[in-house]
């Protein structure tokens, strides 16, 4: 049997349906109606761009999808950008350098943090890169974040004692408070470079 529909099921004669508002008064509406505004106009989810923009045309803070051609050490790699390979720097870290030259020796942590960058990079079902305000290095290295899937390597690395927070240059610093959230965390679990055992 149907019921038919009757306003006293939601609203009882009597009774004010507004009376915890009118409580908050016109101060605490306007308030709560300026935090919706800002959370409405500030949050924005990256966007994400698979293909066809030309890599000098590219935004801020949008994620694009690449596809690895090569791991050079654990903050260079060189990614697939629209089917060319071009050396990407990952932004705001440093990790102990590889020795290349003359019998040079690895710095201490420098093949574990290549590794790991190979296992987030190749196990990841995608593999984006962001760019931060300005695209280039001074040597035209392209400047990342470096996502393989939702994590951000850049941070990873940072937080496992693999990196450490470095080359810290406006304006690319939109990461930089998470980053350096990252390091004293590693810091004080002692984790990687940070252990002085």
């Amino acid at each position: 049997m149907k019921k038919n529909f009757n306003m006293n099921d939601f609203y009882k004669p009597g009774k004010d349906p507004f009376k915890k508002f009118r409580k908050m008064g016109l101060p605490g509406l306007l308030i709560t109606f300026v935090i919706l505004l800002i959370i409405y106009f500030t949050y924005e989810e990256p966007k994400i761009v698979e293909n066809g923009v030309d890599i000098n045309d590219v935004e801020s803070l949008v994620k694009y999808e690449v596809t690895v051609d090569y791991h050079i050490d654990g903050d260079t790699t060189r990614f697939y950008f629209n089917d060319e390979s071009y050396s990407f720097r990952y932004l705001l870290i440093d990790t102990p350098e590889i020795g290349r030259k003359n019998g040079e020796k690895d710095e201490p942590f420098a093949r574990e943090a290549l590794h790991r960058v190979e296992e987030l990079l190749d196990n990841a079902e995608h593999v984006y890169v962001m760019f931060d305000q300005s695209p280039t290095d001074k040597y035209d290295r392209y400047l990342v974040y470096v996502f393989a899937d939702d994590t951000m390597v850049n941070e990873q690395l940072v937080k496992e004692g693999l990196a450490e927070v470095k080359y810290v240059y406006e304006p690319n610093t939109t990461y930089e408070n998470k980053m350096k959230q990252a390091e004293n965390e590693a810091k004080n679990k002692k984790a990687g470079m940070w252990n002085n055992n």
